[in-house]
């Protein structure tokens, strides 16, 4: 029998799954929320001025700061569950178990980093960093060049000026870019009934891809 695919996005809404359809959507929004996070931040970056600093506020919100690492934990613990199971196939009848096993390394780290999130935002502790955010180290990790590094306790700004740092920057870049695009696209085949809506949506993607690739590198090599 084979796949249809074909399934609107109300009447996949009303699916009840139980565990897997519970991580398969998790997974998504998950990954929606890290593509809104990095755009974001391009953007932020690209501008600058008062439309950079406006979009600064907005990500370096506390409760927007426990939703982004919502989203990178759950959707990293997931991935690595599916490629397990995708590397192990018969391990696939032990899914459900597989599913326990990744709610309990997930509720204890988030409940963790949310605790410390929160306390970092009442001003009750202080990271490496001077006033060190959840979002700082996103930015930090994402795309570590100077400009993330001029306003901490680092003397000398020059290591992170030179061109390793740059490569590497520039090949997280694309590979968070294609994968987002790549789970946007995916999700669009999930729910999208018709052929034409799918392929707007991928003609869109693509243009968005290359858009925010070029912005990316643009800051990268120029900062």
């Amino acid at each position: 029998m084979s796949l249809n695919r074909n399934v609107p996005l109300a009447t996949g809404l009303r699916y009840r799954g139980q565990g897997p359809m519970l991580t398969f959507v998790l997974h998504r929004i998950g990954g929606l929320g890290m593509a809104i996070f990095v755009t974001m931040h391009l953007l932020a970056s690209f501008f600058g001025g008062d439309v950079g600093r406006s979009l600064n506020h907005v990500y370096e919100n506390w409760l927007f700061q426990i939703f982004i690492f919502f989203c990178v934990l759950f959707h990293a613990i997931n991935g690595l569950r599916i490629t397990i199971l995708d590397l192990w196939p018969k391990m696939l009848e032990h899914q459900q178990e597989a599913i326990w096993v990744e709610w309990a390394v997930f509720i204890p780290i988030f409940g963790i980093a949310t605790f410390v999130i929160i306390q970092s935002a009442l001003g009750l502790v202080m990271g490496a960093r001077n006033q060190m955010s959840f979002a700082d180290i996103l930015r930090w990790g994402f795309m570590p060049n100077a400009n993330h590094v001029q306003d901490t306790n680092v003397p000398d700004l020059a290591p992170w000026e030179n061109p390793f740092w740059k490569v590497t920057g520039s090949l997280l870049l694309l590979a968070a870019v294609a994968h987002g695009v790549h789970g946007c696209v995916a999700i669009a085949d999930d729910y999208i009934v018709s052929e034409r809506g799918r392929n707007i949506v991928r003609i869109l993607s693509i243009i968005f891809m290359i858009a925010m690739s070029l912005i990316g590198l643009y800051i990268l090599w120029t900062s």
